[in-house]
């Protein structure tokens, strides 16, 4: 490599360190970047709106289940699912990207079993890799 590539290299793996997510944070990045499938996610990225979607699945079910009638019921229940599916899968490729892997990785979620259950804790656990920052949109050196 040349001194201008490892320059560029190492401020992209400076920029790679982020500060960390407050939970608000995380929630409002998971709406706000629901078409977004490139860039990163850091663990607390992935983790809060995971927190979010498993209490509003768990109180949504009960809500649904004990206070609504069973059609209107079943018709919340896929609205809510669509309303999450589209961010939830791009947070997933900015989680995989993050982890310095392809979003593709994400379709192991798609196993049943334990490979859900790996696939789901690689993605809740895994440290942040600086090489991910391959996945960063590039940004325009400026001089």
């Amino acid at each position: 490599m040349d001194d201008e590539k490892r320059a560029l290299f190492a401020a992209r793996l400076a920029a790679a360190q982020r500060p960390p997510v407050s939970p608000a944070g995380a929630l409002k990045d998971f709406w706000a970047k629901g078409f977004t499938y490139s860039g990163r996610a850091t663990p607390a990225e992935y983790n809060w709106p995971l927190m979010m979607f498993v209490v509003a699945s768990c109180v949504g079910g009960a809500l649904f289940k004990y206070v609504l009638p069973r059609p209107i019921s079943t018709i919340l229940e896929v609205a809510v699912l669509v309303v999450f599916m589209v961010p939830w899968f791009a947070l997933i490729a900015r989680r995989c990207h993050d982890m310095n892997r392809r979003g593709a990785f994400g379709l192991l979620l798609l196993a049943t079993g334990i490979g859900f259950l790996l696939a789901e804790g690689f993605l809740m656990f895994s440290e942040s890799d600086p090489l991910g920052a391959r996945f960063e949109p590039a940004s325009s050196p400026t001089e």
